[in-house]
């Protein structure tokens, strides 16, 4: 699959069960042990159990025991179970002030610098 998601209406969720070329922002995603995203994330929760490759910017990241990230993790909280294999960049938490949240703002400001670091 090939392609750019924005789904950020409440209660939905994207799975990933298969290779995923492309940028993501969710609210939720899940990558399935079978899954795998080559691209950027924007979502409040993202859970890996296959293979992220990229930069990714969350609340929440959770990688479980099977996962094989790459890239940048910007979340204000990072779950890794032993036996992942990891290789990233921990990048800065979401500030307090924002109570984790994504504003309007710094969501273009993301948006912004991910789009050029796909030109770069």
């Amino acid at each position: 699959m090939h392609g750019d998601f924005d789904i950020t209406e409440p209660g939905q969720e994207v799975v990933i069960s298969g290779p995923h070329r492309g940028d993501i922002r969710c609210r939720l995603l899940r990558i399935e042990r079978e899954g795998s995203v080559f691209g950027n994330v924007i979502a409040d929760e993202v859970r890996v159990a296959g293979r992220f490759d990229g930069t990714c910017y969350a609340k929440t990241f959770l990688a479980s025991e099977t996962a094989r990230i790459h890239g940048a993790i910007n979340a204000a909280v990072h779950g890794i179970k032993p036996g992942a294999r990891v290789r990233v960049h921990l990048g800065p938490e979401f500030p307090e002030a924002f109570g984790g949240a994504l504003s309007p703002a710094i969501e273009a400001d993301l948006v912004r610098d991910i789009e050029a670091s796909l030109v770069s």
